[in-house]
């Protein structure tokens, strides 16, 4: 999603930056979570369990969120002009697919903490946690349905952009020719009406 964002702001260095700081800010609590959390043997059940530290657990949900944030204020600040005036295709489609994204796992995250925060049932917690695990699956797999909406996208982008060029070229073309008319001077032009042979209308004065 963090290049996706670098993408959408043209390559901006300072976004870079941003998504530098919000990738460490995001890994670090996975280090975090992936040493406190465990499975383990219980002994009274007789079963495998595992156990989710509290706090990591609302920390890499609240880093989610951090990513999902920074991206939706990246992609609406740096191309909000463009909602407004016109826009290629496949900047729209690259908008589209980052705002609906950040959006979908902004309420996840959301519910995720608030489950964390507020249930302490065993099975209701790997619920919650197995159906974050399946959306963010689903998210992933929607990048083959928007790689060919960006395909289409980059196809109509061209299309169009050599259909403005011929046109331009044309048109171009067609001042040149009428400035070059209008250049000639008036005495080169052939004179229509003095084309007859000339008549001698005078006398012969006799010796």
């Amino acid at each position: 999603m963090l290049m996706k964002t670098y993408a959408v702001s043209a390559f901006s260095p300072n976004v870079l930056i941003g998504c530098i700081a919000v990738g460490i800010y995001r890994v670090s609590w996975a280090v975090v979570d992936i040493a406190k959390s465990h499975g383990y043997w219980d002994s009274e059940e007789r079963r495998c369990a595992y156990y989710q530290y509290p706090v990591s657990g609302i920390g890499y949900n609240s880093a989610d969120i951090v990513v999902d944030v920074f991206s939706t204020i990246v992609a609406l600040a740096d191309n909000w002009k463009h909602l407004k005036t016109s826009i290629s295709q496949i900047r729209k489609v690259l908008i589209q697919e980052n705002l609906l994204r950040s959006l979908i796992i902004l309420a996840l995250n959301s519910f995720e903490i608030y489950a964390a925060l507020n249930w302490t049932n065993a099975f209701d917690c790997t619920m919650a946690y197995q159906a974050q695990n399946y959306i963010y699956a689903r998210c992933v797999n929607a990048e083959t349905v928007f790689k060919s909406i960006r395909k289409k996208a980059i196809t109509q982008t061209s299309v169009t952009g050599a259909s403005r060029s011929k046109n331009k070229s044309k048109a171009g073309s067609q001042h040149s020719k009428a400035g070059s008319n209008r250049d000639v001077p008036q005495g080169s032009q052939p004179n229509v009406a003095n084309t007859s042979p000339p008549t001698n209308v005078g006398t012969i004065e006799r010796s």
